[in-house]
């Protein structure tokens, strides 16, 4: 999972380029964002840790919009690079290729996750986020099932944010650890935060071996105790959780079921390498779907848009009512899913 690098600037143009150059380098540490408006930034600010800010000098005095970042560096209109009080300072008019070095440079001095040439860059091979705004749209078993395909060939995990939606063969059990177990784990380190960032990491990869269900080379972590403690999941304990499980290099393929909508969804949305969306072929389906694609432009991530694929998923008679994990590869479901390149 790549970090947040956010730039503000008054000229988006320039912000673009840079971004562009950014994007474009694979053994860049930064998935960068470019926010010439001040309510585009604010809004995305609400909804994402911001790991590194580059902000215009002339900006940075604004005390309407956040500064919440790990690391806040202003672009210096001059080639002498100094430290400010509240901020360290890059040339802004230099080759983007300086102003990448320098940023990491930084952020390995002044950084909370300690960066390295040989951390790992997006280990996880593939992640998924089947995520529906239609109730009904058969969205987490065609989840569970691709993760179930995924596995056949590598180590896989599934994880389902629906607190209603029930693995195969099971009910819900209070002693069996989920998803709620793992989120108060990872809150008991950040308040006291007696833990480094890695550590804490380290620590929720090894934990979540207790929470998960394994068969052979799938893992499982139910969904939720209850559906409140959702709100429990908040944007700093997904981070921790997302680090764990995409930077780590254990688990090949991720599908996460995001049954619930808010601002820790919206993380797992942009570590994404792609977007499935269920939904109903209906008048009330499309507009569902419309509605879906309107919240998510407004949220200032109209970028995910690019990522998202649209999908009616085919009604399989063999799984209805229970079933086994056997099962979901036998019959249309499973068609569906090998003719399509997920």
């Amino acid at each position: 999972m790549k970090r947040v690098l956010a730039i503000r600037t008054v000229d988006r143009d320039f912000g673009e380029q840079l971004a562009k150059k950014f994007n474009g380098n694979q053994d860049f540490y930064f998935e960068t964002y470019v926010f010439s408006e001040a309510d585009a930034f604010i809004s995305f600010a609400k909804t994402n840790i911001i790991n590194v800010l580059l902000c215009d000098e002339e900006l940075m005095d604004s005390d309407s919009e956040p500064r919440n970042a790990e690391l806040v560096i202003h672009f210096s209109e001059i080639s002498i690079a100094g430290e400010m009080t509240a901020s360290h300072s890059i040339f802004k008019y230099q080759a983007p290729e300086g102003i990448m070095r320098e940023i990491l440079s930084l952020y390995k001095e002044f950084g909370t996750i300690r960066v390295s040439e040989n951390s790992p860059k997006m280990l996880t091979k593939r992640v998924c986020c089947v995520c529906s705004p239609v109730g009904g749209a058969y969205g987490s078993t065609f989840a569970l099932a691709l993760a179930y395909r995924y596995a056949q060939s590598d180590r896989s995990l599934f994880i389902s944010f629906d607190p209603f939606f029930m693995l195969p063969g099971t009910s819900k059990d209070p002693k069996e650890k989920n998803i709620s177990d793992l989120s108060s784990y990872i809150g008991t380190m950040l308040d006291p935060k007696t833990e480094g960032d890695g550590r804490i990491i380290e620590l929720t990869r090894e934990y979540m071996d207790l929470c998960t269900i394994k068969m052979g080379n799938l893992e499982l972590l139910n969904g939720c105790a209850h559906w409140v403690d959702i709100c429990d999941l908040d944007v700093k304990r997904m981070h921790f959780f997302l680090e764990s499980i995409c930077n780590t290099g254990y688990y090949r393929y991720v599908v996460f079921d995001a049954g619930v909508f808010g601002a820790s969804c919206m993380q797992i949305l942009l570590v994404a390498d792609s977007i499935l969306v269920p939904y109903k072929d209906t008048p009330l389906g499309r507009k569902n779907l419309k509605e879906w694609e309107r919240q998510i432009d407004f949220s200032g991530n109209r970028a995910l848009l690019d990522k998202t694929k649209e999908l009616i998923i085919p009604f399989d008679e063999g799984l209805k009512g229970e079933y086994g994990y056997e099962d979901l590869l036998k019959g249309t479901l499973g068609r569906f899913i090998s003719e399509n390149d997920f």
